[in-house]
């Protein structure tokens, strides 16, 4: 659906629309499309409705200074999908891996996270039956 995706961000020169033919891990994609990002940038699940204030978290990451700020509501491992990385994250990414791997990586090597706290609600809708729990969830 990524024509969809892109007619919904339409035109902005703040975001970059990067689309990956074949299914390969979040990370890895990451590092496979190094020469496509900013030094810094933010990754949001395609298939994740969130409630987050953008904003906030950015301003966040901008004060706190480290190369990993997840959008959470338990830890670095359990988030609601979106993420701001320094472009010095993808040394940490073998191909294997997704989000979730390397933030274990960073954990393990002890490398600095922020961890952005929030209430905001989120929805991942990666299959049909998360996709009818997020749509209950807004008919409301």
């Amino acid at each position: 659906m990524a024509d969809i995706v892109k007619e919904a961000i339409g035109e902005d020169i703040y975001v970059k629309f990067i689309e990956e033919k074949k299914l390969i891990p979040t990370a890895y994609f990451l590092k496979r499309n190094k020469n496509k990002l900013e030094d810094e940038f933010l990754v949001t699940n395609g298939d994740t409705i969130s409630e987050l204030n953008l904003t906030e978290f950015i301003e966040f990451h901008m004060i706190k200074n480290c190369i990993a700020t997840v959008f959470t509501k338990d830890d670095a491992i359990h988030t609601g999908g979106t993420y701001i990385f320094d472009k010095e994250v993808l040394k940490y990414i073998r191909k294997d891996m997704d989000i979730s791997d390397l933030m274990q990586v960073l954990i393990d090597k002890k490398i600095p996270i922020n961890l952005f706290y929030s209430d905001a609600q989120y929805f991942d809708t990666a299959t049909l039956k998360k996709l009818a729990i997020a749509r209950r969830y807004y008919e409301k």
